[in-house]
């Protein structure tokens, strides 16, 4: 009986570190405030570079070389 209390309480510990973490890392990752409250906004998006790069618009030549690179005959011979 005394293991599974141990065992809850450790649950309970890890459970409320892990939340206090999580506060924390929110409360000091996202924008910084203006004097009033608010996120400032300047048009630029606050994200990491690495980030933008990731999300940015795809070239669309590429998917285009793509499609025009397969060759159906081969998708034929393959599925058969």
């Amino acid at each position: 009986m005394a293991n599974k209390t141990q065992v809850g309480i450790a649950a309970v510990v890890v459970l409320a570190v892990g939340l206090g973490i999580g506060i924390l890392l929110g409360h000091y990752v996202t924008a910084p405030a203006t004097a009033g409250g608010e996120a400032p906004s300047t048009g630029e998006s606050t994200a990491p570079k690495s980030y933008q790069d990731a999300v940015k618009e795809p070239d669309s030549g590429i998917a285009q070389r793509v499609i025009n690179g397969i060759d159906p005959e081969k998708i034929r011979d393959n599925l058969q």
